[in-house]
């Protein structure tokens, strides 16, 4: 239904690789709470810094 990944850089800092939600349970929030609960955790574990970088590719596309 959802995936999230993030890998912590260094200490005060952690990217989020991957964020999906299947087309069939878009638009319902859920990509929403995935993030809050992503940041709510990166919180707890001191991360201070969080980035997010996105590139077109045909999986990306498919996606969309």
């Amino acid at each position: 239904m959802e995936n999230a990944i993030a890998e912590r850089i260094n200490s005060p800092t952690a990217e989020i690789i991957s964020l999906l939600v299947l087309p069939e349970y878009r638009k319902q929030g859920i990509g929403t709470k995935l993030l809050f609960y992503l940041e709510q955790e990166l919180i707890k574990q001191n991360c201070q810094q969080l980035t997010l970088s996105y590139q077109s590719t045909s999986l990306t596309q498919a996606a969309l």
